[in-house]
């Protein structure tokens, strides 16, 4: 015994890969936090950096394609469940094909399931899965770009923000439990009988919204806002792998999935820029990825970052429209402000996960998360 563990002893000190194989932190000298404030080229812009910097404790990144697809019957089965529906009945009402549009139809007492997905050059694009309740006392305000228009939890809803996690949780866990909570919003509420809700101007009902990612090789893929821009329309051909649920006062509301798609061949990266590369090109676009903002609000303008994170982002492949691969990348998470004469600071970007830079890991290429490359 003695001498076996001698022997492994001996290859652990030979190859110290094998004992302890470096983190990704590690690999690329991330710090843990990173403070800095800098100005742009012009002296017009501040750029305040107080972030923590989010690295996954894995060892191993990946580049994984990634193609649409339709969702399939089993998922649709626990998208129902979400509701928690005993004894969900599944049996198509109807299936329509409509030129390129191919869409089911689910209906019970209780709720309205819809998937569909549009056919375009053999991929499919615009896939989704909605769920809903029928007998709706609401019009909602919904929009796929989590909105927060004012702090605090949802105005005359019963459910506190806690609570309403709590509720939507539960539901993530049934219909996608490999995705993972990602950022939060808020939703106004209209009456479909066309009373008026409001207290006072602008005072409506209001509900949350909760967003749910996939993990994938120990890395959850975030939730940007900048990805789901335009009211829902993205610049993309297909939108994100999300999972949104709403909850109103009389619980779940609603239940939207984006994004099905097939995990194909996954290549490790082989190298990363180290961290200080990354932040040596963070700091010489990010003026100029905001020059508008600058341009606008001259001597004023702020650029606050208080979190940088590296995580997985889809981009398209130009030579394949239709297929898509997850690299890694830095995002520089944040808000655009300006700064007032007493020195409070105005933010103009107070919706979730607000990317102010993208960076790919791996060449240090910028991406522009609105058009996926």
């Amino acid at each position: 015994m003695k001498k076996a563990i001698s022997v492994i002893l001996i290859i652990c000190l030979l190859l110290p890969g094998i004992a302890l194989a470096e983190t990704i932190r590690e690999q690329v000298n991330a710090p843990e936090t990173l403070q800095d404030t800098f100005t742009s080229n012009t002296g017009r812009m501040t750029i305040d950096i107080n972030a923590a910097v989010i690295v996954p404790e894995i060892s191993t990144l990946y580049e994984i394609d990634v193609t649409p697809r339709l969702f399939n019957n089993q998922e649709l089965t626990q998208l129902v469940k979400g509701f928690q529906q005993d004894d969900p009945q599944l049996e198509a009402d109807y299936q329509v094909l409509v030129g390129d549009w191919k869409q089911y139809e689910y209906k019970n007492a209780d709720i309205h399931l819809t998937a569909y997905g549009r056919a375009d050059n053999g991929t499919w694009s615009d896939v989704t899965a909605k769920c809903v309740i029928n007998d709706e006392t609401y019009l909602t305000g919904y929009m796929s770009a989590l909105q927060r228009w004012h702090e605090g939890p949802a105005a005359h809803c019963r459910y506190t923000l806690e609570e309403a996690k709590a509720i939507a949780d539960q539901a993530a866990a049934i219909v996608a439990p490999n995705y993972a909570f990602s950022a939060w919003g808020l939703m106004e509420l209209y009456p479909r009988d066309g009373s008026d809700t409001r207290t006072k101007d602008y005072d409506y009902l209001e509900g949350y919204q909760f967003c749910y990612t996939p993990v994938l090789e120990g890395i959850q893929i975030p939730y940007t806002t900048n990805e789901e821009e335009s009211s829902g329309l993205t610049l993309q051909p297909v939108r994100q792998a999300r999972l949104y649920i709403s909850i109103t006062d009389t619980g779940i509301y609603e239940i939207r999935w984006y994004g099905a798609q097939e995990i194909g061949k996954k290549t490790p990266v082989a190298a990363l820029l180290s961290f200080e590369k990354i932040y040596e090109i963070a700091q010489m676009i990010l003026p100029l990825a905001h020059m508008e903002h600058e341009k606008y609000y001259e001597n004023a303008a702020v650029l606050i970052v208080d979190q940088i994170q590296l995580n997985y982002c889809r981009i398209q492949r130009r030579d394949k429209p239709g297929q898509f691969v997850m690299t890694p990348v830095w995002d520089f998470f944040g808000s655009r402000a300006v700064e007032n004469e007493d020195g409070t600071m105005r933010l103009f970007d107070i919706n979730p996960n607000n990317s102010l830079l993208t960076v790919n890991a791996i060449d240090g290429t910028v991406i522009d998360r609105n058009y996926g490359y």
